[in-house]
């Protein structure tokens, strides 16, 4: 009797073996459900916010077939791809519309590594990978539906975008299942908590400097951003949208309020240079966004705290976040400060290169910051001001003790 119960549940577990399809395959099928869904998300949401505004403003002439396609070409603009139209180039990566795909990449990748269990670092990986190379080929597949005669998308570029932000976001939602102390970092030697906050309060110190400048900046000429849209858009309808596109750009205005006070500034095409130090303007493009630009020459030279404050807030935050019992001394306590300083300038600078990119040929085949300029600077700037931070903390707290 007890021959035949075993040799029942041997059978019933070569079944459900038989049944359930091996892991890799799983991985793969749940990263293609998750990245499919990711993307069919984006995109009807931006579809949908599209025809809305078509919809109710009868004077654009487009039939809902071409402003659908218009919306295809704005999502995978966000990705980094880039649209050949008749006037140029169009290449301008707009970051408040590509938080949409990256808080959903985010949400996939977290979907995979729960629904598969990931534990391991080649676990995390695999599942990352997955949804990187599915939601690649189906921005390749969606520049097919996105061109048109007016404009094309060129696929290879729209790929390698879609692929790179996924990467980084899928990573960031699989991590934050699996734990970061599977990473290979967590095992490098040093105040990896303290270095992580320092960070951290380094990046949000360069974004809140960065966004009241451009608050500031508009709130000074505010009639001039009025005239503006006035020009532009002179019905309701056509203000919200340009309102939208005003929001949509706004971390862009950001990250170019930040380089100009690490130094070296952005430009707005050829002619138009705004740095800390020296202001060149010329012809731009009616945007109200750019009333925020300088008048005149005269540098924004306020513009200069934002690196201080970020500096200051790197050294302040690694000293209150280092361990109770840790015994480093001012001058290594600077290092890690400085380090967390280079960091965040590179955070900086590779901000400042997506945040850029041409809004045509000729005179605007060139906008924004220089990513790795930027990125010098900045590292400079923060490692000073952080090091000197944290070590006249550090020197106080043990000449208090």
């Amino acid at each position: 009797m007890t021959d035949v119960l075993d040799s029942a549940s041997r059978l019933r577990r070569t079944a459900a073996a038989k049944d359930t399809p091996p892991r890799e395959f799983g991985t793969v099928l749940t990263a293609s459900v998750a990245a499919l869904w990711a993307m069919s998300v984006g995109v009807l949401a931006v579809v949908a916010l599209v025809l809305a505004g078509w919809l109710v403003d009868d004077r654009t002439g487009a039939g809902a077939a071409q402003a659908a396609q218009i919306a295809l070409q704005a999502f995978l603009l966000a990705h980094g791809a880039s649209l050949t139209v008749d006037w140029g180039v169009l290449g301008l990566l707009p970051l408040g519309l590509t938080a949409l795909p990256a808080w959903l990449l985010m949400r996939a990748g977290a979907a995979v590594a729960r629904r598969r269990g990931v534990k391991t670092l080649p676990e995390i990986g695999e599942a990352a990978a997955a949804v990187t190379i599915v939601y690649a080929v189906l921005a390749v597949l969606l520049t097919t539906l996105a061109s048109s005669d007016a404009a094309s998308v060129q696929p290879l570029r729209a790929g390698v975008g879609a692929g790179l932000l996924a990467a980084a976001a899928s990573t960031i939602g699989v991590v934050r299942v699996a734990g970061l102390g599977r990473l290979p970092l967590a095992r490098i030697p040093g105040p990896r908590r303290a270095i992580a906050a320092a960070v951290a309060a380094g990046c949000l110190a360069l974004v809140a400097g960065g966004a009241v400048a451009v608050a500031v900046a508009l709130s000074v000429d505010t009639g001039r951003y009025a005239e503006l849209s006035r020009a532009v858009a002179p019905t309701w309808t056509g203000g919200a949208g340009l309102a939208l596109v005003g929001l949509i750009l706004l971390p862009n205005a950001i990250v170019f309020a930040a380089s100009l006070g690490v130094g070296p500034g952005f430009s707005i095409g050829r002619g138009t240079v705004v740095g800390a130090f020296d202001v060149h303007l010329d012809t731009v493009p009616a945007l109200p966004l750019l009333a925020a630009l300088p008048e005149g020459d005269q540098p924004p030279f306020a513009a200069l705290a934002i690196p201080v404050l970020a500096g200051i807030a790197i050294g302040v935050v690694l000293i209150r976040h280092l361990d109770a019992d840790d015994e480093r001394g001012p001058f290594p306590a600077a290092a890690w400060a400085a380090l967390c300083g280079v960091l965040v300038g590179a955070l900086l600078g590779v901000a400042a290169y997506a945040a850029g990119g041409p809004l045509g040929s000729g005179r605007l085949a060139t906008v924004g910051p220089s990513g790795w300029v930027v990125a010098a600077y900045a590292a400079v700037e923060l490692a000073i001001v952080a090091g000197l931070t944290a070590g006249m903390l550090r020197w106080r707290e043990r000449r208090g003790g």
